[in-house]
């Protein structure tokens, strides 16, 4: 084929080809179209973030920049060169002016920043840091006004041109960062502003395809239509607004609560960008790094002998060191209670935190016996999650006398800064004298005597205002699934609590509140779940009575150290199981997350409340193999156990681990521990030693409570990319297969008019691409689409044979850039 010459058609008419058309719509209407979608968007986002703050500014001279700047731009845009010298006057302005004006717009900055921080702060319970300024409080609106503007002038054209160019991609990208960052902390914002800001983005999401059909169709220049695009979105702007009026009518802002899924994953994110690097340590205690313990993920793991954290001590004894404590269960993992539950216990409480009741209870004495001694911890944070603060039970460090760190209710304390804390000093507690049982009864009998750890209820006894609070309590000499409730929910008359005064009946009335209190949230389980266990306890006779809860506790630490097995590869729970159910039932192995957790749950079946916690364990041999006093406490340390509740100590940690003693018992060190494994049917932590790393110790049996190894998480994100790659060359390989399969047989329909006009369209998209297309098909295609003639068959195949030839002729001809993109993109060979 070759190109006919225009020389050839017919002397003294010139017809030109067909075109359909329709009308077209003004230019004025089409402007306001663009104008009110861009309004919408940045007056949505501006107010958003100006009324989620409460930033000081003139809310006319914001909105009436935000009009003008935004006829400016749009403008400009119509204007074509024009419009280029239009941008390149704003722009030298824009920089001499921000030049002219340094000082008062870093005051803007200033005062708008500390706006920003305060309220972030006050949400999110981090520390944010804050800006001295100078300028006095009359200043402070049109200081912020000043900067807010010179932010939103190039925010102005930005967005102008995405909504000229109807993409709401970058329309979004502009402007929602405005919103995010007051839903970042859950900040209350302007809810019109919200429905303003969505209302536009809405529109350009609907005319998406129009537009796109609208780009098609102007690929074939015989074929056009204009105008559609502007028309239809000025009559989608009321329905939209109209739906989101709607929506705001029957779903009040004060009456949405966020779904779950949604505050887990700002929890998350949260998390990550309080300690990005933990996501790749091998030995981060805390599983998920959201506050809570995923035991989904829980399987086989693997320790490397890094160290986490490093410790010094002035009593170097073995410590436990928590980070967090789990007291929702919910048959796959562990969370906090919702801070809502403890707004009227806190109340009750005042300023005492549960987290330092021993030392509240030690400071109503007049003199101690030497029963208790205190000692300083010095933590560096070296590789561990640096949300946490690990810190040592029985605190006499209390919220008022330590800086950056906040103290979560009666679970765990945390970092108020947004990068954490890497070095603390705490200090805490070491009972001495370990035959005093923290009972109700005799916290108040010492409290009467004014000794701390003193049985003194032989001399109370002939005492008549004693005696009937002593009878009542004679009914708790034995503990079992009948009375523990009564026993945690024990309190003292009015007669009783009047043998008390000042601070010493306000601490009993508010240690007994706080017994109140717990009972419930520390002693439930799915409903399921408890069934199952209390069977369990009834078969293996642990329903019985007990002298004490400390009685109650070792015969659940003796049965799982008789009948689990400890081992580091314990796989993975098969889906639809419950975690505790796989382990008690099927499994019967694992290590310490899976028997803390059995613990907790045995323990609440049984009626004692209980907690599950994870931290790290710090043993006398770590203090001795340190050469400078400070001990490495390496991954292989990492740890879970079990706390229970004891008045006027506080919960305390209760090791239930196989082969595990509890190492604040006593002077025992890990090793020790494993040494008092007294049952030789069940492989001890030492038979599992040879399956870790040479580098590490013995200790290494402990696994980290991290739901997904930190080789794994490094492989996952290295693999990613590869992932992602390899799915999109499989999906443009099956799409260029289908498109082609398609090709042939719109090439080959029995009606060769409808087939020239598929073989044109081909030829046509490769134009971009340096094609040149032969006059003749295009006269055959203007025939086939605007005339009665018929196109016949070997016109037809004749074309067809063109239009490959000229697809191999152009592919040969390309870069490989652009052989790639022809082939597989576009897919035309």
């Amino acid at each position: 084929m070759h190109n006919k010459p225009a020389e050839q058609h017919c002397p003294g008419i010139l017809i030109e080809p067909p075109r359909l058309l329709t009308k077209a719509f003004s230019a004025a209407a089409d402007f306001a179209f663009h104008a009110a979608v861009a309004l919408l968007c940045l007056s949505g986002a501006a107010w958003s973030v100006i009324s989620a703050f409460s930033i000081p500014v003139y809310p006319f001279a914001i909105q009436l920049f935000l009009c003008f700047m935004t006829t400016l731009f749009l403008v400009s845009a119509r204007l074509e060169r024009a419009g280029y010298l239009i941008l390149a006057a704003v722009a030298l302005s824009y920089f001499g002016f921000l030049l002219y004006i340094r000082d008062t717009l870093a005051e803007g900055f200033f005062l708008t920043a500390n706006q920003i921080f305060s309220v972030w702060s006050a949400q999110s319970g981090f520390r944010f840091p804050s800006y001295a300024v100078s300028a006095d409080a009359g200043q402070y609106a049109p200081l912020c006004t000043v900067f807010l503007l010179t932010v939103f002038l190039p925010v102005t054209g930005l967005v102008c041109h995405a909504v000229y160019k109807k993409s709401v991609f970058l329309a979004a990208l502009w402007t929602a960062p405005f919103l995010l960052a007051a839903l970042t902390f859950h900040v209350t914002f302007s809810i019109p502003a919200a429905f303003a800001l969505g209302t536009g983005l809405a529109v350009l999401i609907f005319l998406g395809p129009v537009n796109r059909k609208r780009k098609f169709s102007q690929k074939r220049p015989k074929l056009q239509a204009e105008g559609i695009v502007s028309q239809m979105g000025l009559g989608m702007l009321p329905v939209v607004a109209a739906c989101f009026a709607l929506l705001y009518l029957f779903v009040p802002a004060k009456q949405y609560q966020p779904p779950a899924q949604a505050e887990t994953v700002r929890n998350e994110i949260m998390s990550r960008l309080a300690d990005v690097d933990a996501l790749f340590q091998m030995g981060s205690v805390v599983n998920g790094f959201s506050g809570q313990v995923n035991l989904k993920h829980v399987g086989s793991i693997h320790l490397y002998g890094k160290t986490m954290l490093r410790v010094w001590t002035s009593d170097a004894k073995p410590v436990y060191l928590k980070g967090f404590t789990g007291s929702v269960y919910d048959n796959s993992g562990w969370r906090p209670l919702p801070d809502a539950q403890y707004k009227e216990i806190e109340s009750k409480l005042g300023d005492r935190n549960v987290q330092n009741m021993l030392e509240s209870y030690l400071g109503l004495f007049s003199a101690k016996n030497g029963t208790v001694s205190q000692f300083e911890l010095k933590v560096r944070n070296v590789a561990a999650s640096r949300r946490w603060i690990y810190a040592p039970y029985a605190l006499a460090t209390t919220p008022q006398n330590i800086t950056g760190v906040r103290f979560v209710h009666d679970a765990s304390i945390c970092s108020s800064y947004l990068a954490g804390t890497a070095k603390y000093n705490l200090f805490a507690y070491r009972q001495t004298d370990q035959n005093f049982r923290f009972t109700p009864e005799n916290v108040f009998l010492s409290l009467l005597a004014d000794m701390p750890f003193s049985n003194h209820v032989s001399s109370f006894a002939l005492e008549d205002r004693l005696r009937p609070y002593l009878q009542r309590q004679s009914q708790f000499r034995m503990l079992s699934q009948n009375n523990i409730q009564d026993y945690y929910k024990s309190t003292l008359s009015k007669n009783d609590l009047d043998l008390l005064s000042g601070e010493k009946r306000n601490f009993i009335e508010a240690e007994q509140e706080y017994r109140l209190f717990l009972y419930k949230p520390y002693t439930t389980l799915p409903q399921g779940l408890r069934k199952q266990v209390r069977s369990l306890l009834k078969k293996e006779g642990l329903l019985t009575d007990y002298p004490s809860v400390d009685e109650m506790v070792s015969a659940v630490q003796k049965f799982l150290s008789r009948e689990y097995a400890y081992t580091l590869s314990p796989g993975s729970v098969p889906e639809g199981w419950d975690f505790t159910s796989y382990f008690l039932f099927q499994n019967k192995k694992g290590y310490c997350v899976h028997f803390a957790t059995a613990a907790t749950v045995m323990l609440r079946a049984m009626g004692i409340p209980a907690r599950y916690a994870e931290g790290y364990i710090v043993t006398s041999d770590d203090y001795k193999n340190a050469s400078d006093g400070w001990a490495n406490v390496k991954d292989d340390h990492a740890h879970a156990w079990v706390e229970i509740y004891n008045p006027g100590y506080g919960w305390k940690p209760v090791e239930v681990t196989s082969g595990f003693e509890n190492l604040e018992s006593g002077n025992q060190n890990l090793s020790a521990a494993w040494e008092s494994s007294q049952t030789p049917s069940i492989p001890s932590p030492q038979e599992t030693e040879n399956k870790l790393p040479v580098s590490a110790s013995p200790a290494a049996s402990q696994a980290p409570a991290f739901g997904i190894s930190g080789a794994r998480a490094v492989l996952f994100f290295v693999c990613l990319p590869f992932l992602m790659c390899l799915f999109l060359m499989l999906f443009l390989l099956l799409r260029r297969k289908f498109i082609l399969i398609q090709r042939e047989k719109r090439f080959s329909i029995s009606d060769s008019n409808a087939a020239l006009l598929s073989i044109y369209t081909y030829c046509f998209r490769m134009e971009p691409y340096g094609a040149q297309m032969d006059q003749t098909v295009t006269e055959l295609a203007e025939k086939a689409r605007f005339s009665r003639h018929r196109i016949s068959k070997e016109q037809v195949n004749i074309c067809r044979d063109y239009a490959k030839n000229l697809a191999v002729q152009t592919y040969e001809n390309l870069t490989l850039w652009k052989k790639m993109r022809f082939k597989y993109w576009d897919q035309l060979i």
